[in-house]
């Protein structure tokens, strides 16, 4: 894994992948993997939640910020009868010609940083 992050809840661990680009939900309680869907080209290299547990974002080796909906990758019913791949909530958010570093999501704002 190329990065981490905890829900505030504490209920779920997200975690990314330093060469696949993969994003990985595990339920804590129970050590279960939730869901995995492919988020980037390159590896995922930050993540973070928002202080409510709704949005999830992730930064990558290719300079990518994408935002999730936290509320929908965690809802195992919906992953169940849904054949589609979870997708951005947006556009990808641009702009970084290096992989991210970290990510903090306050507010309804994102704040990235590449080196």
């Amino acid at each position: 894994l190329g990065a981490c992050a905890v829900s505030p809840d504490g209920l779920w661990l997200a975690g990314g992948g330093s060469a696949s680009g993969r994003l990985y939900l595990w339920e804590l309680w129970s050590g279960r993997l939730a869901r995995c869907w492919d988020a980037h080209f390159r590896g995922v290299t930050a993540l973070a939640f928002d202080e409510r547990g709704d949005h999830l974002a992730s930064g990558g080796a290719d300079g990518l910020v994408r935002p999730w909906c936290a509320t929908a990758a965690c809802d195992a019913q919906s992953f169940r009868t849904s054949r589609r791949p979870l997708a951005p909530l947006h556009d990808d958010w641009t702009g970084h010609t290096m992989p991210v570093a970290a990510l903090c999501l306050r507010g309804n704002r994102c704040w990235s940083v590449a080196l």
